[in-house]
């Protein structure tokens, strides 16, 4: 715990269940999250996301979607008044349903079968 904040482990709570529970209680501040070298962060107002960054996307919605993907790593809360001056509300629901679509469909395709195991090829018939 941090003066006005809170710490802790992606592995215990996940960006998901972040989002979800700021929006619960209504929290305004700032959600900085890190994943290996990678940090990004949300501006979060009364429980809405207004915006998110990480390096290297350039639309939040991006952002986002790739920080729900971060499995492990390390996040902090920061209560406190923020400007959202220019910004509107993400819808988060939308991204929370498609970030859940992708690591579905990443942890369906890391089940696939390895390369030794997969059958040859069939040889092409002559014409």
């Amino acid at each position: 715990m941090i003066q006005n904040g809170v710490l802790g482990k992606l592995q215990m709570f996940s960006l998901a269940e972040l989002t979800q529970a700021l929006a619960v209680s209504g929290r305004t501040g700032y959600l900085h999250l890190q994943h290996r070298a990678q940090r990004g962060y949300l501006t979060v107002r009364d429980g809405y996301v207004f915006h998110a960054k990480l390096p290297g996307k350039d639309k939040p919605e991006d952002a986002f979607l790739e920080m729900m993907t971060w499995r492990e790593g390390e996040f902090r809360f920061e209560q406190g008044d923020i400007s959202t001056l220019g910004l509107r509300p993400i819808d988060t629901t939308s991204l929370l349903v498609e970030g859940a679509r992708r690591i579905d469909e990443k942890a369906r395709g890391v089940e696939a079968p390895k390369p030794a195991e997969a059958k040859p090829a069939e040889p092409a018939k002559p014409a």
